[in-house]
C-alpha cells in the first residue's frame, strides 16, 4: 500500500511539473525585437498587449464589412417594417437577363422601357440591368437606409452608368 500512495505522489509531482511549464508557457511575454527590461511572466503584471493575432482581426473585420448589409437589415425586419436582405445570386441574374433578351418587347426594341426594381437592397440587379443596355433607364428602390447608402456609394463610383437612379 504504501508503494501505491508513493507512486500517487510521484505522479502528482510530475503532473504539478508539467502544469508549471505549460503555465510558463502560456504566460510567456511577447517577443516583439524591443527588448524589455521587465521579466515577470504574467501578461497582467507585465503590460503586455494581448489580443488577437492581425490576419485574424482583418478576416473578422472582413466577414463583418461583408455582413454588414444582412445585420443593418435586422431592425427594420424586426419592427415588421420590411424583409431582411437577401442578395441575389449570379447565376440567378444570368438566367433572368437571358430570359427577358427572349421576350418580344425587349428583343424588337419598340418602345423605350424603364427597370423597376423594389426592394433593391444593395442595387446589384438595378446596375445589372443598366450593364444589360436593355433598357432607358434602371431605377431602384429601397426603404432601409443602411443598404440604401450602398448603391449611393456605387453610383458616384461608378459614374460612368447614367441611365440608374435610385
Amino acid at each position: 500500500m504504501t508503494s501505491n500512495n508513493s507512486n500517487q505522489d510521484e505522479l502528482s509531482q510530475e503532473e504539478s511539473e508539467l502544469w508549471k511549464s505549460i503555465s510558463k508557457e502560456m504566460f510567456a511575454p511577447v517577443t516583439t525585437g524591443v527588448p524589455s527590461a521587465r521579466t515577470t511572466t504574467n501578461p497582467a503584471e507585465s503590460g503586455e498587449k494581448e489580443g488577437l493575432h492581425p490576419v485574424v482581426a482583418i478576416g473578422l473585420g472582413a466577414a463583418l464589412l461583408a455582413h454588414g448589409a444582412i445585420l443593418l437589415s435586422l431592425p427594420p425586419v424586426l419592427l415588421q417594417r420590411g424583409a431582411p436582405f437577401l442578395p441575389t445570386a449570379l447565376k440567378g441574374l444570368n438566367v433572368m437577363f437571358q430570359e427577358l433578351k427572349k421576350q418580344p418587347i425587349i428583343a424588337n426594341k419598340t418602345r423605350p422601357l424603364n427597370f423597376v426594381d423594389l426592394g433593391s437592397g444593395d442595387g446589384r440587379v438595378v446596375f445589372r440591368a443598366a450593364r444589360e443596355g436593355l433598357f432607358t433607364k434602371s431605377i431602384g428602390y429601397e426603404i432601409n437606409p443602411g443598404e440604401f447608402g450602398i448603391p449611393c456609394i456605387r453610383i458616384l463610383v461608378q459614374y460612368s452608368i447614367l441611365n440608374v437612379e435610385y
